[in-house]
């Protein structure tokens, strides 16, 4: 009991600044314009923010047993609140065993190894464009850029509006990908280009180690 209160507060800490005045938990707040954004921070010209309790977890139900199973999982968000989905968060994860013969030498070890496939991403469906950056091994390969508590969102780092960015991979254990620990102060930025002018925001995202998508909030400007 005493843990799980701990973890209420640590959280609802968390969610500083995030007050839910409508029923879909969506907070409009007018405050001086400026051109970039501070990841964990909600303040902005007419900011929309959302706060999640409790979080929004992405993984989904196990299918299959122990030696062979799948985990399918996704969820859509409308950022700046205009009815239209921006952003979609993808999370899949596959286990495969193969029923193979034993090797007809039994001193030689067989080349019959179970398949683990782990894979979570991000969709980007309107106008929006995500932060990112390169990791060059095992091979070259982009992926979302972590941002921490805060750090300066805005033009001085790599955008794109590629469909889908990775946020942790098949190689998740390498000391290049940053998502690969678990912490809740871990944020991917994004931004929403209008004809007048270019709006950042930012979305709290935990990844528990590669093994699923955990959304606590967001933020973003609308005008």
């Amino acid at each position: 009991m005493t843990t799980r209160l701990l973890f209420v507060l640590i959280f609802a800490g968390l969610c500083f600044g995030c007050e839910k005045t409508e029923e879909n938990g969506v907070d409009t707040i007018t405050l001086p314009v400026k051109k970039h954004f501070i990841a964990g921070q909600f303040i902005g010209d007419s900011l929309v923010s959302n706060c999640f309790i409790p979080v929004k977890e992405v993984k989904g139900y196990r299918k299959g047993d122990d030696l062979n199973y799948t985990y399918l999982d996704s969820v859509l968000f409308d950022v700046n609140s205009d009815g239209i989905n921006d952003i979609k968060f993808r999370y899949y994860e596959e286990l495969v065993t193969y029923n193979c013969p034993p090797p007809s030498n039994p001193d030689v070890v067989g080349d019959c190894f179970p398949v683990f496939s782990k894979i979570g991403a991000i969709e980007l469906l309107s106008n929006v464009e995500i932060a990112y950056n390169v990791i060059d091994y095992p091979i070259r390969v982009t992926q979302a850029q972590k941002f921490v508590q805060g750090d300066t969102i805005s033009n001085h780092t790599l955008w794109t509006k590629e469909k889908i960015q990775m946020i942790g991979n098949v190689q998740s254990t390498t000391p290049f990908n940053s998502w690969s620990i678990d912490d809740y102060l871990s944020f991917v930025g994004i931004r929403m280009i209008n004809r007048s002018d270019t709006l950042y925001g930012w979305i709290r995202v935990n990844t528990a180690y590669n093994s699923k998508f955990l959304i606590s909030d967001y933020a973003v400007r609308v005008k």
